[in-house]
């Protein structure tokens, strides 16, 4: 049976069709062969470079370190490479050799040391010696200033001051002239003797006038005074202190002083660690905290940074190229040093304030007395709920006033009599000073013959209060 001319020539139309079909997707892979070629190409010409730093680094840093900042400080040090003698079989170092390999760990332990804190640290009997002998010393001080600010015990002070410099200049004389009685020769006159000793006892009078000349009160210019040539800082010479002119900001930097410089030596002290002999300038307030206990806080000092406040007692402590503290005093510095550089940097400061330097005024917040006491119970209240209030009883309703034995209370009933013109008992003419012990209950009446509303006669309503 042959098949219609129609239907061959469908069937011609979709073999083309189909053809077609096989060249177009053949054309599309060959494209996305190019495509692909063409990419990798683009691919192959792209070099990745490292930074010098990234070429020196060995371990790869990560986001999420293996161990957290306390346990690292804890442990950090002891840190070792791998040995034989702990029981392994063999060691091989692959990229690096042993000591280069122990160079690494040292020096990366070295950068920790600088960095980590150390949380068992904790103040020595050596520290708790310094710092209490500071604090006598400061008291001491400070109730020398009071005293000479004071004219009544200044005064006193140069009446015993010129008491005791004639007591002085008394007994030199009397014991030069024991020395030259000692040294007289045998066989002089008693004439000679005689005009000796009244020589001798006009040389003691002359010797005790001037002794109490010498004792009167000088007129000494502190402000002209080298600071670091006055032998005594509690009296220049006319009972005035070095610090007399001293305000509450010198006295915080006087402290500050020390502390500093305490605190460095102590923390070398107690570390006992050759290869850690401060720390950073970020632990300053850790370690005052742990040693000092209490807060150490830069607003009190008018800043924000650690090198402003470094800046104030540069003459004392300072920062290292890498932010470590560093002390500019021996550990045996005499305490009276301190107030020698805090009243030199007054004068410096003073003169800058004078010539119209208003950088030079400091920022310096008057701590009070009894704030840590508020702040502490501020805290105990921010325990108990914002806006808590303290619990207290609830009020009782006032009961109406009742006289004793259960009647009613004077003048509380009937209407109040007028005063008798003259009766039993004269004014007072001394104040009261106190009140009678209180009767208890359902006792004898205090009040004239227990009558109702406490009529004048007998005891009279005046023995309740006691008089003098």
């Amino acid at each position: 049976m042959r098949r219609p001319k129609k239907a061959k020539a469908e069937e011609k139309k979709e073999e083309e069709t189909e053809e077609s079909k096989l060249e177009e997707a053949k054309e599309e892979d060959k494209l996305e062969t190019k495509d692909d070629e063409k990419a990798e190409e683009e691919e192959e010409e792209v070099k990745v470079e490292l930074t010098a730093e990234e070429k020196k680094l060995w371990f790869r840093k990560k986001e999420i370190p293996d161990l957290s900042s306390k346990d690292m400080s804890a442990s950090y040090t002891k840190f070792t490479l791998p040995t034989k003698e702990e029981g392994c079989d063999s060691v091989t170092y692959t990229w690096l050799k042993e000591p280069k390999c122990q160079e690494y760990i040292q020096k990366w332990m070295q950068e920790k040391k600088m960095t980590q804190r150390v949380g068992d640290l904790q103040p020595s009997d050596w520290f708790k010696t310094k710092y209490n002998e500071w604090n006598k010393q400061l008291s001491v001080w400070k109730r020398k200033q009071a005293d000479f600010k004071d004219p009544a015990r200044r005064r006193a002070f140069l009446a015993a001051k010129k008491k005791e410099a004639a007591a002085k200049k008394k007994k030199e004389a009397e014991d030069a002239k024991k020395a030259a009685e000692e040294v007289k020769k045998d066989g002089e006159g008693d004439e000679d003797e005689t005009k000796g000793d009244a020589t001798e006892d006009g040389k003691m009078a002359e010797e005790e006038k001037k002794a109490e000349e010498a004792a009167e009160p000088m007129d000494i210019d502190v402000e002209t005074l080298d600071p670091f040539v006055v032998e005594d800082v509690t009296d220049v010479g006319n009972a005035q202190p070095l610090f007399s002119n001293f305000t509450f900001e010198d006295w915080m930097l006087l402290t500050l002083r020390f502390e500093c410089h305490l605190l460095c030596h102590a923390f070398r002290h107690d570390l006992n660690d050759p290869d850690r002999p401060s720390f950073i300038a970020s632990h300053l307030g850790f370690y005052y905290q742990k040693y000092f206990k209490k807060q150490f806080d830069l607003k009190a000092y008018g800043l924000t940074e650690t090198t402003e406040l470094i800046e104030l007692v540069k003459d004392t402590v300072e920062l290292t190229a890498t932010s470590i503290f560093e002390t500019q005093l021996s550990e045996d510095t005499p305490l009276d040093n301190f107030v020698r550089l805090t009243e030199d940097t007054r004068r410096d400061r003073q003169l800058r304030i004078d010539s119209g330097d208003e950088s030079a005024k400091l920022k310096l917040q008057r701590q009070q007395a009894g704030s840590q006491q508020f702040q502490g119970n501020q805290a105990w209240t921010q325990q108990q709920g914002k806006g808590a209030a303290v619990n207290r009883p609830p009020a009782q309703p006032q009961q109406p006033s009742r006289a004793y034995g259960g009647g009613p209370a004077y003048g509380a009933g009937a209407p109040k009599r007028p005063a008798p013109a003259e009766g039993p008992y004269m004014p007072s003419k001394a104040p009261r000073t106190g009140y009678a012990a209180p009767q208890p209950y359902g006792g004898p009446p205090r009040f004239g013959g227990g009558a109702p509303g406490g009529a004048p006669g007998g005891a009279g309503y005046g023995s309740a209060y006691s008089r003098r």
